[in-house]
């Protein structure tokens, strides 16, 4: 979760020893950085393009979109061990602190690779469709879509998440599904108030029991 400037905040209670948290910190931001993709930047377009010939190809795409959500579940099985040992370790608060800022700055980088320049300069409905673009491995994962969309404004919802299905699967409490789902939309922040220069509120999401996250976007103001 984030505080008022954009920084990410713990959102839970609990005491922890700041020097073992400062020794942990650099090893999360290693854990992390390692998701950002490697290679040579692709532009929108040139990604588009890719996406019609992968559509065109059918069944292959459906079998490495199934390979990539089998990534993203094993990503967040590494997300819940990690969390588990921290908050044993440190307590809950530091737990969720040192996690959320990890995955905000990933996101923030990420986004600033994968997403165009004109979305990069604050055009909201040209990043809004970039999110919920019709790349097939994206939408057999979370299946992004725009619900409305304005100059200034974007409601945006993702009906499936592999994460969350694997925190279930793992058979993590409801309560702790709930907390690792936060911490994960600390990357969504990083996408869209780090990089993408707008507001983020989440109206809702599938680790609150949710058939849908539900994402409201607006243009920051100044």
């Amino acid at each position: 979760m984030l505080d008022g400037d954009g920084e990410p905040r713990p959102d839970a209670t609990g005491d922890a020893p700041c020097g073992e948290a400062k020794s942990l910190r650099a090893s999360i931001f290693q854990f992390l950085i390692k998701q950002v993709k490697s290679g040579p930047r692709r532009t929108y377009n040139q990604t588009s393009m890719f996406e019609r010939r992968c559509i065109a190809r059918g069944g292959f795409m459906s079998e490495v979109g199934e390979k990539v959500a089998q990534a993203t579940r094993q990503r967040a099985a590494v997300y819940a061990h990690l969390f588990l040992v921290l908050r044993k370790r440190l307590g809950e608060r530091e737990a969720v602190d040192l996690m959320s800022e990890a995955i905000y700055n990933f996101g923030r980088e990420k986004s600033t690779r994968n997403y165009s320049e004109k979305a990069r300069s604050g055009d909201l409905e040209q990043a809004a469709r970039e999110f919920a673009s019709p790349d097939p491995v994206k939408q057999h994962q979370f299946a992004p879509r725009v619900v409305s969309l304005t100059p200034d404004e974007a409601v945006l919802a993702m009906s499936k998440c592999p994460l969350v299905d694997e925190w279930r699967a793992m058979g993590l409490p409801d309560k702790d599904v709930e907390t690792l789902c936060r911490v994960a939309h600390s990357v969504d922040y990083g996408t869209w108030e780090g990089a993408l220069r707008c507001t983020l509120c989440f109206e809702g999401t599938r680790g609150q029991g949710k058939d849908e996250c539900v994402l409201r976007v607006k243009k920051a103001r100044g």
